[in-house]
């Protein structure tokens, strides 16, 4: 099953957003692919894509940000959010598409449906459009450290 707020965002993904707006700079980003977020009894997972300007303009540098969130109270040592950001590579242009229909493919099992690409092509207005006002109020995320590039 989805989820959704009126905006059409749960508070999971935003908050994965959030995260993804400290780690990579946003002039660097050109498009995200937001796949469905995903809840079940216990938990809420997500996956998107995430395209960013490499250093020649025909090539792409391909991340995937991949959270869950717990319902409930978390058994002792589990975080109640974590969110992990990880460069998959690089990739020409012409051949991102392709890649995200193989992402489809590999989380066919559970079936998350399409995403939804969003063009951001470095501007943060773009980026930002996609987040509610005023986010909530949230735990701590739970994170590997990283640098920004």
């Amino acid at each position: 099953m989805t989820v959704e707020d009126g905006e059409g965002l749960s508070e999971s993904l935003v908050r994965a957003l959030l995260h993804l707006r400290e780690r990579i700079a946003l002039e660097a980003l050109d498009r995200l692919w937001i796949f469905p977020v995903l809840s079940g009894e216990t938990r809420e997972t997500g996956v998107m894509v995430v395209s960013c300007f490499g250093p020649d303009p025909r090539i792409r540098i391909l991340h995937t940000l991949t959270f869950r969130r717990l319902k409930g109270k978390p058994e002792r040592g589990e975080e109640p959010f974590r969110v992990e950001l990880e460069e998959e590579g690089t990739v020409p242009v012409d051949r991102v598409s392709r890649i995200i229909v193989g992402v489809s493919r590999r989380l066919g099992e559970e079936d998350p449906g399409e995403p939804r690409e969003v063009v951001v092509e470095g501007r943060s207005t773009a980026f930002d459009a996609l987040l509610p006002e005023e986010p909530a109020p949230h735990e701590p995320i739970t994170q590997p450290e990283t640098e920004k590039p």
